[in-house]
């Protein structure tokens, strides 16, 4: 059996890494289709040093579609026995490795990872009229009639099984999938660790500077955090007041270019390299650290990936859906107002 991992995110890289070690059995295969080729190179690199849980790694990065054509077709045009993994099958990269091992007589099974919130509250544009009906028609104009169009992430025909956090809360449209709970298990062992560190420079120098950290701070997409500037500055006085400038830290999203405006909301505070996704900092971070941040899947995953740590969501961007609260509730991520955040931090023995 050989299962072949997409992977074109940290969720991704840090699920796939948990599998494969799982399942020492199979012959284990990396394809990295992330859009960035910097960080493609850099997975790659880390992945290729750990030959005990990827046998091997194969890179999208940079190519046209005609060459990730080629090269899907060469990966998958012998029948065997396989499993397919992602964390997105709207992707093409995805749909069509699945199009060609089926053609070519694989017994293959696609299989949708957890790519986070979407997988309980489902697609942000999902009742557009041009997500369900145009962009599937030009999808399959453009990619060939094979194309199966998926609601919400996981929910494709080529899908069969589904590995998720929490399978009775996914959104309904994924409920006619095999699920199956993700075991975090592997997520502690000393051979994942490895392999993530290897993603962070000087990952000794890291784990020094996060010893002394005692909160972490996620921002949102740079657009959502310039729109809510003056609430993040609140939110930086009121972590001054708690805690010691060498005791915050503040992850930007990775694709934020504004390192200006994150210094003056922060003054004092660690800032984490916001090219490093927070999946890969979770193993460096205290037993007693606090994650805070707004509601995003950089909190789910935290709790996902470190359920030891207390993580608390903080509404900022307006109401909640209530598939999204449930969700929360079930992880046992604490919800607060900013206006409420001095009394909860005042009580920092209750989050352990």
């Amino acid at each position: 059996m050989t299962d072949y991992f997409f992977i074109s995110s940290p969720l991704h890289f840090c699920l796939a890494a948990n599998f494969a070690l799982q399942s020492p059995a199979h012959r284990s295969v990396a394809l990295i289709m992330t859009r960035d080729k910097v960080v493609a190179d850099i997975y790659a690199a880390a992945i290729g040093k750990h030959p005990e849980i990827f046998a091997s790694v194969t890179s999208l990065a940079g190519m046209d579609k005609s060459g990730v054509s080629s090269l899907l077709r060469k990966i998958f045009s012998e029948p065997g026995k396989m499993r397919i993994f992602t964390g997105n099958d709207r992707r093409y990269e995805f749909q069509y490795a699945m199009q060609i091992a089926t053609q070519a007589g694989a017994q293959v099974e696609g299989i949708y990872l957890d790519d986070g919130a979407v997988s309980y509250v489902g697609h942000k544009s999902i009742n557009k009229i041009s997500h369900r009906y145009i962009d599937p028609l030009l999808k399959k104009l453009s990619c060939g009639w094979w194309w199966k169009n998926s609601l919400t992430t996981g929910a494709s025909a080529w899908i069969d099984s589904a590995y998720v956090a929490f399978p009775d809360a996914v959104h309904p449209l994924l409920r006619d999938k095999k699920l199956h709970r993700i075991d975090a298990t592997g997520f502690r062992a000393d051979s994942y660790v490895a392999l993530t560190s290897e993603l962070v420079a000087d990952s000794a120098q890291l784990r020094k500077k996060l010893s002394g950290v005692r909160v972490v701070l996620t921002l949102p997409h740079e657009a959502g955090f310039l729109q809510k500037q003056q609430d993040y500055v609140r939110i930086g006085k009121m972590l001054a007041d708690c805690f010691q400038c060498g005791e915050i830290a503040v992850k930007a999203h990775p694709r934020a270019q504004d390192q200006a405006s994150v210094e003056g909301c922060f003054p004092g505070a660690l800032l984490l390299d916001r090219r490093i996704g927070m999946e890969f900092l979770l193993p460096f971070l205290q037993d007693d650290c606090l994650v805070l941040g707004d509601i995003s899947t950089a909190l789910l995953t935290s709790k996902w990936l470190r359920p030891d740590l207390a993580v608390v969501a903080l509404k900022i961007f307006g109401e909640l859906s209530e598939a999204l609260l449930t969700l929360y509730d079930k992880l046992q991520v604490e919800i607060t107002d900013i206006a409420m955040l001095p009394e909860r931090l005042e009580r920092l023995d209750e989050f352990h």
